[in-house]
């Protein structure tokens, strides 16, 4: 037998490359599509998603979360806070694309 294969470094580089080969099997994906009018929970998607989020109160969250994160790296150099606090603000500002465009695992 090989030599490497028997090697515990060998050995751990085996069983990583073949999880590696199983996580990577592509599953199907279905994407959120947005409903019609008339649909169910129509009114509900288009007050949330519509009005809120995609409307002005959302995109004064998402600005004031990128403010604050602004103001954690620069000021209080709290930079992990200030990361996450600009990626959640940059989430809400286009969660109204986002919701449509990334895909869920069935």
């Amino acid at each position: 037998m090989n030599r490497f294969l028997t090697s515990t470094p060998g050995l751990a580089l085996m069983i990583v490359f073949v999880v590696m080969a199983l996580v990577s099997v592509a599953g199907p994906v279905y994407a959120f599509t947005a409903p019609a009018a008339g649909d169910f929970a129509y009114d509900l998607y288009d007050i949330f998603f519509n009005d809120i989020v995609g409307g002005p109160i959302g995109f004064i969250i998402g600005g004031t979360a990128i403010g604050y994160g602004l103001y954690q790296v620069a000021f209080t150099q709290s930079i992990t806070t200030g990361i996450a606090s600009v990626l959640v603000g940059a989430g809400i500002a286009g969660l109204n694309a986002l919701t449509s465009s990334l895909g869920m695992i069935v």
